[in-house]
């Protein structure tokens, strides 16, 4: 019986074993096909698209090189310093941090021109107000920063500080022509050198004739 029972055991051993061998190249293909199945996505199939498809995508890969040509890699900007005469150029388009990098203007128009002369005759425009003795007009310069701002007044100030909408004007030489009391003092004013210049001419004139008689 011992002898039956072992001989039956190495038979169902050998059975399983051979069960195995069946079944392991089942799981190879298996393992195999879900390792192509991952590999899928990254490969191109250029063999089943069509001839539009082909076209689209060939603009797309056209695109993107033309998009990684604007990059610049750190190699690139390492690579290219300015120069003294870029920096030097790039540092006289503003004054500095200490007037918080007031900007040069580009482009400057007549209009401007006569508000920065306007603004070296200041003391001759007002007199009841003195103001530092400034720069000789004569000689004057257009100065190379400046800005133009705005004056943008409070809610609070409405009725106590505000211009009203039709004394605003774009530039200083319309509101003193606006201005009366200006317009009068600037016509006393010149009606004063006038004269003063006259006088002096006779003047000047009577004494050249004097001095040409005594060389007579």
């Amino acid at each position: 019986m011992k002898g039956l029972a072992e001989a039956s055991l190495d038979e169902l051993f050998q059975q399983a074993i051979q069960s195995l061998d069946q079944e392991s190249p089942l799981v190879k293909d298996e393992s195999e096909q879900i390792q192509s199945s991952s590999l899928l996505p990254s490969i191109k199939l250029e063999s089943g698209l069509s001839a539009k498809d082909k076209k689209k995508q060939s603009e797309v890969t056209d695109l993107a090189a033309s998009h990684n040509k604007g990059i610049k890699t750190a190699r690139d900007l390492v690579a290219k310093k300015p120069s003294l005469n870029e920096r030097r150029k790039e540092k006289e388009k503003t004054i500095g941090s200490k007037w918080f990098g007031m900007k040069r203007p580009d482009h400057i128009s007549d209009n401007v021109k006569r508000d920065l002369h306007l603004l070296k005759l200041r003391n001759v425009l007002d007199p009841k107000r003195f103001y530092k003795k400034g720069v000789d007009h004569k000689r004057a310069e257009i100065p190379k920063y400046f800005e133009i701002g705005t004056i943008v007044q409070g809610n609070a100030e409405f009725y106590s500080s505000r211009i009203p909408r039709k004394q605003v004007k774009s530039t200083f030489a319309e509101e003193i022509l606006a201005s009366r009391d200006s317009v009068k003092y600037l016509k006393r004013r010149f009606n004063e050198i006038q004269t003063s210049n006259q006088k002096n001419g006779r003047k000047n004139y009577k004494n050249a004739q004097k001095l040409r008689n005594k060389k007579k």
